[in-house]
């Protein structure tokens, strides 16, 4: 009875102490490139149709922008990308926000981002166009998810 006692007080400290994450799930038919921006550049992933990339929110002083192209140059080339931008305050808050640089790349795609299920996150959602560069906030801990051709 012990065992399963400290087992179970280990699962919750693992999950209590653990960040949420940052998904980007692509609904598309085709690949797109995925780069993570903090005060260093990541590495420029390829993305496959419905398959996730993930990576635990973070927070190094300035916000974060997780860079989608179309391309894998797009980011380096000038080319339409979207950025899905956030800052976290572990355990306090998150802003986050939706946006585009050298235009946009996924005309007539629905593109949203939703928290987490259980929680009362405000969303974004674009029908297949741009909208306004908002931020929006949420007070606690919450993962975010960003789908691109959204059903």
């Amino acid at each position: 009875m012990r065992f399963f006692t400290v087992l179970s007080s280990l699962a919750l400290a693992a999950t209590t102490f653990a960040a949420p994450s940052i998904v980007v799930h692509n609904n598309c038919d085709f690949d797109i490139f995925v780069t993570s921006v903090g005060q260093t550049t990541g590495n420029t992933n390829t993305v496959q149709p419905d398959t996730l990339w993930t990576e635990e929110e973070y927070f190094q002083g300035i916000g974060t922008a997780i860079k989608i192209g179309r391309t894998a140059a797009a980011l380096w080339t000038a080319k339409p990308t979207l950025h899905f931008s956030y800052t976290y305050n572990k355990g306090q808050s998150i802003y986050y926000d939706l946006s585009t640089a050298f235009g946009f790349d996924f005309w007539g795609e629905k593109i949203t981002v939703k928290g987490d299920k259980d929680k009362d996150v405000p969303s974004i959602e674009w029908d297949g166009a741009p909208e306004p560069n908002h931020t929006l906030s949420y007070s606690g801990e919450t993962g975010l998810t960003l789908e691109v051709c959204a059903a």
